[in-house]
């Protein structure tokens, strides 16, 4: 199955905007049924945290997302797998697993669009010390469903690109390690077999914008912490393709992403092939900015200058704003972007030593018009 095909059995719910509050998500969650929902427990704010539960099968599946609340496409592209469980293709997935989902595990830091959860903790930082209500809950259900396969499920900025080919990183995969010395365990040799024949499965429609997402273990992030434990676990990144800031292509690949992934669970034959598809990705790096202005001129001395500028993303209004930000000077490093800006741009100042909170502000008052033409709302 390619991707039209795929996108040809898919149900996409209702949500096309970078912000998913909890209320939204509730109301989504009344359209998808065939699970038996169950109550995991609450939030700092009191907000529910459910998990979802489909299939008859002897494999056992978790799958997580939105453990960050600013991380909402791979909730998106989630529910979206959940509302199509119901079709064919799925059939054979669903009689050879049990599938446990909790879509929304920070539904306080979705609602606040931020990182954190409501006491300011990084939830995937939480592994070991479980200060947490929110990890508390992850962490029972992991110990009492005894997952063989773990679905980490996570967004990441606009900043990443695969290796240095120019491209950016529309999808990120790490088979997390369970050790400092991040040894090839079994299950870690399965996950990269599962998501080499995932990253086979996209090659014709995602050539070189997949990449391998940093492998630096810790032990408090909840996929190093699971591996650790003997679970399979596998971390599925949504980035950036292009310049579609509501990542509704990237959704859709992300939601085909993880068909593969269980489609290969659910037929076991040799859980060794396909690993170099995986192995072989480029690394993910941090090359990418949102727009280069390359002629940036300044008026006191005539010099030239290239800036690179990276979005701010602010909640206002219950919307997502894209508010651009000065991330780079005259970048010595290889720099890439999804736009680029080749018109000569003044700027009137009176030095040439000048700072990046410095650049915005010459460019908010002297470009207004530039500023606001490059704000996404």
């Amino acid at each position: 199955m390619n991707v039209n095909s795929f996108k040809s059995e898919l149900v996409q719910v209702d949500l096309s905007l970078r912000y998913l509050p909890f209320c939204s998500f509730e109301n989504v969650m009344k359209s998808i049924h065939g699970f038996e929902e169950v109550l995991e427990g609450y939030s700092v704010q009191r907000r529910p945290i459910n998990s979802y539960m489909i299939g008859s099968g002897p494999t056992r599946v978790l799958m997580w997302s939105q453990m960050h609340g600013n991380e909402s496409t791979s909730c998106k592209g989630l529910l979206d797998l959940m509302a199509s469980m119901h079709r064919t293709c799925f059939r054979n997935i669903l009689q050879s697993c049990t599938i446990v989902i909790v879509p929304m595990l920070n539904p306080d830091g979705a609602n606040a669009y931020t990182r954190v959860n409501a006491n300011g903790v990084d939830l995937n930082r939480d592994a070991v010390n479980l200060t947490q209500p929110e990890s508390r809950v992850l962490m029972s259900l992991f110990d009492r469903f005894t997952p063989h396969f773990c679905f980490n499920l996570h967004d990441q900025r606009s900043i990443f690109g695969a290796g240095l080919t120019g491209f950016p990183a529309a999808l990120s995969f790490l088979v997390p390690a369970a050790d400092q010395q991040k040894t090839c365990s079994h299950n870690r040799a399965v996950g990269r077999s599962i998501l080499g024949s995932v990253v086979k499965g996209l090659t014709a429609d995602l050539s070189n914008t997949v990449s391998q997402f940093d492998d630096h273990f810790n032990i408090n992030c909840f996929g190093d912490f699971f591996q650790s434990k003997g679970a399979t676990t596998m971390l599925f990144e949504a980035g950036q393709l292009s310049t579609d800031y509501m990542r509704s292509d990237v959704r859709l690949y992300f939601s085909f992403a993880l068909f593969l992934a269980l489609k290969r669970i659910s037929s076991p034959k040799d859980f060794t092939e396909n690993a170099d598809f995986y192995t072989n990705l480029p690394q993910n790096m941090e090359c990418y900015c949102d727009v280069i202005l390359e002629k940036v001129k300044l008026q006191s001395s005539g010099k030239t200058i290239s800036i690179g500028l990276t979005y701010n993303e602010c909640l206002e209004q219950d919307d997502v704003v894209f508010r651009p930000s000065v991330s780079h000077i005259d970048p010595i490093d290889p720099l890439f972007a999804f736009k680029i800006i080749n018109d000569e741009i003044n700027l009137f100042t009176e030095c040439d030593a000048i700072e990046a909170d410095q650049l915005i502000e010459l460019l908010e008052s002297n470009q207004s018009d530039l500023i606001k033409n490059l704000t996404i709302i």
